[in-house]
């Protein structure tokens, strides 16, 4: 002990006084370290994020999965079968009492289904055709 600090004893709960934080600095100077993302956190922000779109030839700002919503939904409507099978799988997805209520969007996708593999199958027999005309 000094001899300036009479009737002080260090001990537990009262540390050496030129150990102790001096007025106005703070215990923990670099603060609380930051946290990193999660994928999910990092998903949520992007989708959320407000994109600007015309629409009706009018500029406006809507959520990103509002015009990945609305892009796909019209190329669907335009004829892309992906684009119609993304969507109507997205939808049940959704509203999966909207299998027992809907029955003609049931058929529907059944219908693209079929058309999809119909269309394949063409894809398939043309290349079968055209392949003997490469070696020739």
């Amino acid at each position: 002990m000094r001899d300036d600090d009479t009737e002080y004893e260090v001990g537990y709960g009262r540390p050496p006084k030129d150990t102790r934080f001096k007025p106005g600095t703070s215990g923990n100077p670099k603060g609380r370290p930051h946290v990193s993302k999660n994928l999910a956190a990092a998903f949520e922000s992007a989708l959320s994020e407000r994109v600007p779109v015309n629409d009706n030839g009018r500029r406006k700002k809507i959520p990103m999965s509002e015009a990945i919503a609305k892009q796909a939904t019209r190329k669907a409507a335009g004829g892309d079968l992906r684009a119609s099978r993304l969507v109507i799988d997205l939808w049940f997805r959704l509203h999966p009492e909207g299998k027992q209520e809907l029955n003609g969007i049931e058929l529907v996708r059944k219908l693209g289904a079929a058309a999809a593999d119909a269309i394949e199958k063409e894809e398939a027999e043309k290349e079968k055709g055209e392949a003997p005309s490469d070696g020739e």
